[in-house]
């Protein structure tokens, strides 16, 4: 399947779309994210940027809820 892109760029669907992250994907994540572009994360493990920040945002709530939770 090809990859497809939209008017600003970025990919509409990967073929890794929908699937699970590994745990080595959430490592590179969290170990580049700030650190670079989202489009080259995105690249590098086969996922579109919109999914990228999805799941990162994701994560910062969670990681606030339970923090929240001990204090």
């Amino acid at each position: 399947m090809e990859v497809q892109y939209g008017a600003q760029g970025r990919m509409k669907y990967h073929p890794n779309h929908k699937k699970p992250y590994t745990t080595r994907e959430l490592a590179y994540i969290c170990k580049y994210y700030g650190f670079g572009k989202v489009k080259a994360i995105a690249l590098a493990l086969g996922r579109t940027e919109s999914k990228i920040r999805q799941l990162v945002n994701t994560l910062i709530l969670l990681f606030r809820r339970i923090d929240n939770e001990r204090n």
